[in-house]
């Protein structure tokens, strides 16, 4: 039986190549053009929906810009080095962050794991609290810039 780390594909660990982002680049305009009215698309006789046609487009971009991805079951439990990392934050930060309360964590034996869900949930409103408080900032300067 397969467990969720071996449902992981790493592409991260190097940069497409030349051909390789080329290729993107066609396979991205290709899927568009061929893309239904109702945003479906049809491969080999099958009708892959909007929302998965969406997503084959989000991927193939990543990698017509030259990026990188790696796919990860949302179910996914973490170690706190690959929590760390996605947040672009030190382990050491991380492991604050997780006993301030901030992060959930749950134990296996001795070690921490951090559900992926959970994870994504705290990026984002840690991404909507920096937007908050830019938007505060913008509108002090233009109440200082009026005085």
């Amino acid at each position: 039986m397969k467990n969720a780390a071996d449902n992981v594909f790493d592409l991260a660990r190097r940069m497409p190549t030349g051909e390789e982002v080329r290729t993107a680049a066609r396979a991205l305009t290709a899927i568009q053009d061929a893309r239904r009215d109702d945003g479906t698309l049809e491969v080999g006789g099958v009708r892959l929906s909007a929302a998965l046609t969406e997503q084959i487009e989000v991927l193939f971009g990543i990698f017509a810009r030259g990026d990188t991805v790696t796919f990860m079951p949302v179910g996914r439990m973490l170690s706190t080095q690959q929590a760390a990392d996605l947040l672009n934050v030190s382990r050491t930060h991380l492991i604050k962050m997780v006993e301030a309360g901030d992060l959930e964590v749950e134990m296996v034996g001795t070690h921490r794991r951090i559900p992926f869900e959970a994870l994504m949930e705290f990026k984002e409103q840690r991404s909507i609290s920096r937007r908050a408080a830019l938007k505060r900032l913008q509108q002090l300067g233009e109440e200082f810039d009026a005085s």
